[in-house]
């Protein structure tokens, strides 16, 4: 059975930057392969054209734009906020803004962003909401384990 919309592919990937040769981003190991269905949005629309008409033990190389990834870093995801708006019960705890933490904010609507803080200053605190991986090419290579 080929992959194509509807199926319900398996596989064994490593994710690296750049090529195959790039430093490693993640690995699936046989025990927790990644499933998903195909055609239903929940990958990469790039990456399900690389594996369409793919097959049960076919491997896969290919490497990913940012543009067909996860996009370029946009200036405008990075928004420095008032110290005052981590305020909790009054309180700001210093230690919950560390740099490199990734913190979820809500916005008026009630919508969940995740951000990182990228930097702790005196009075505010700057969050990136960009992806982790925008703005990089990103290299997938593996195996289909199996198609239904």
């Amino acid at each position: 059975m080929i992959i194509k919309t509807g199926s319900e592919v398996t596989l064994l990937y490593k994710l690296t930057y750049d090529n195959a040769e790039g430093e490693l981003i993640e690995e699936t190991a046989a025990k927790e392969p990644m499933s998903f269905s195909f055609g239903k949005g929940e990958m990469l629309d790039a990456f399900e054209e690389e594996l369409a008409g793919k097959k049960h033990s076919d491997e896969f190389s290919f490497t990913l734009t940012p543009k067909q990834a996860y996009g370029e870093i946009q200036d405008e995801l990075v928004v420095e906020y008032a110290k005052d708006s981590f305020l909790v019960d009054g309180e700001l705890d210093e230690d919950f803004l560390q740099e490199g933490e990734w913190i979820e904010m809500t916005d008026d609507d009630g919508n969940v962003f995740e951000g990182m803080i990228e930097e702790n200053k005196v009075n505010t605190v700057l969050v990136n909401f960009n992806h982790p991986l925008a703005g990089e090419s990103i290299h997938f290579k593996g195996h289909i384990t199996s198609v239904s």
